[in-house]
């Protein structure tokens, strides 16, 4: 429940309808929509579940928020339970996300387990006792797998002795915070840079002017994406941009450029999708009749064509995941690239 609350303070993810369709506390109670929310909020939220609402519609604040749960949890015999992940993700000041879980957790019915990235004020508003630094438990875990993914033989060779091989993992491991995505970028860098037959020294400075923080990498990635590829970078990150953000205050401005007025009004893009849009874009328009006659081989092929070309052009920002043994649904690696 905990992460479909935390979306209406994102000033950028999803809207105010799917809290009252996707939370399971309103599922299993639906008669608390009435006490938790205003006929105004209803409408809007409803509105904009249909599509029907404004792009100025505001998304709920941090103050809605407030007053939605003091609703709740003044309802008598109700317990609840939230996790919540992300608090360091969202769009107000980690004092205020950290007063509010304060507030929530005074009442005896209310029991809360949040996680972040680390900040000041959430060591200073959360008691020590009742904290763990998640970045310390996994460390084995991400030890085992830069271990695993570094142990190879064109790696290895480079190398002069087993210490250098140490300080690498060492540098991942106290610089990664927990965060694996963080850790796979850097060493699929590290594997890359390996094939052309980089020196330890090279791959050790390569490593160290990766950012620690992932937001801070991302725009790092952003920057130093090949000028030749910006084009295509660019028209892949607003299709996938427009199907995510349907119905959301974005959607005009993805509309507005080229590629997203060539896709689907569908939730989810596939590689076709994607090819379909680059070929109208440049003016074919017999793309659609194209694929009509094309075996299942063929449409295998040119979907695989197109992840490869994500994948190459475009490291680290897009994930594919399975529809089909070939074609397959295209969306952002992570939260931080949407932002």
């Amino acid at each position: 429940m905990g992460q479909a609350w935390l979306r209406q303070i994102h000033a950028n993810e999803s809207n105010a309808a799917e809290a009252i369709t996707e939370e399971k506390i309103f599922q299993a109670r639906p008669s608390l929509i009435n006490v938790a929310f205003s006929m105004h909020e209803q409408r809007l939220a409803v509105a904009r579940y249909g599509k029907f609402a404004s792009s100025e519609a505001p998304f709920w604040s941090l103050g809605v928020l407030r007053r939605t749960f003091e609703k709740i949890i003044a309802v008598d015999k109700l317990k609840l339970y939230l996790h919540i992940d992300g608090i360091d993700e969202i769009d107000s000041t980690p004092m205020e996300m950290a007063g509010l879980l304060c507030e929530l957790a005074k009442n005896s019915n209310v029991k809360i387990l949040a996680a972040g990235r680390y900040h000041a004020e959430f060591r200073h508003m959360f008691p020590s006792n009742q904290a763990l630094n998640l970045h310390e438990l996994t460390e084995m875990d991400i030890l085992r797998f830069a271990v695993d993914k570094l142990r190879q033989p064109q790696i290895l060779e480079l190398l002069e002795c087993p210490r250098q091989f140490l300080d690498i993992i060492k540098e991942i491991v106290c610089s990664a915070q927990g965060v694996f995505r963080w850790v796979s970028i850097v060493v699929d860098s590290l594997i890359r840079g390996s094939c052309h037959f980089e020196t330890f020294q090279v791959l050790f400075n390569r490593l160290k002017e990766y950012l620690k923080d992932l937001d801070d990498l991302y725009n790092f990635l952003y920057g130093h994406v090949e000028k030749r590829y910006l084009t295509d970078f660019a028209f892949w990150i607003l299709c996938v941009l427009y199907t995510t953000t349907q119905g959301s205050q974005y959607m005009p401005l993805c509309t507005a450029t080229p590629g997203p007025q060539y896709l689907p009004k569908a939730k989810r893009l596939t590689t076709v999708d994607i090819w379909i849009a680059e070929q109208l874009a440049r003016g074919n328009d017999t793309a659609l009749s194209m694929l009509m006659v094309m075996t299942p081989k063929e449409r295998s092929q040119l979907a695989q064509e197109v992840q490869l070309r994500m994948e190459a052009r475009a490291r680290h920002f897009f994930d594919f995941g399975p529809r089909s043994r070939t074609v397959k649904f295209v969306t952002f690696a992570h939260r931080t690239v949407f932002d």
